[in-house]
């Protein structure tokens, strides 16, 4: 969310669905201090520079809201990730971000091969662009807050 500080009226609020959260694009935050009420928990940070472009849908954009049947449409077109197991998510979110990337409405794969090194330094991703990423499910967790509390 952006605002403007003097009159606080929104500028920017941005959705990020829940099935565009992966792994790569979640970083722990610094577990709390043992004085701290809940020490031990980590927070999380996310990492929007991670996500696709598509993962970023528009509430509202330079102070204007956005018409709700674009937004419902923007949260649809990629709901069928919600369907699929963590590592699946993660590798198409990868995949999209680097396709998007490219800016060409046509590429061809050997373009796509260019991200294999950017690819590889993501957990998980095995030696091979050809292959899915693999993860546990269970061992990965992300609590996001805001102000502390969770959403």
């Amino acid at each position: 969310m952006q605002y403007s500080k003097g009159s606080w009226n929104i500028q920017n609020l941005v959705l990020v669905p829940a099935h565009f959260l992966v792994p790569s694009a979640v970083e722990p935050r610094k577990p709390l201090s043992a004085t701290a009420r809940r020490h031990g928990w980590v927070g999380s940070n996310i990492l929007l520079d991670r996500l696709p472009q598509d993962a970023r849908i528009f509430l509202v954009k330079n102070s204007v809201e956005m018409p709700k049947t674009e937004v419902r449409e923007a949260f649809n077109r990629f709901s069928f990730l919600k369907d699929k197991n963590l590592g699946a998510k993660g590798w198409i979110n990868d995949v999209l971000a680097c396709v998007r990337e490219l800016k060409q409405p046509e590429f061809s794969l050997q373009d796509v091969y260019a991200f294999t090194e950017r690819l590889q330094q993501h957990i998980g991703v095995p030696p091979s662009i050809s292959s899915p990423r693999r993860f546990r499910e269970s061992h990965w967790h992300a609590d996001i807050s805001c102000n502390n509390k969770p959403l």
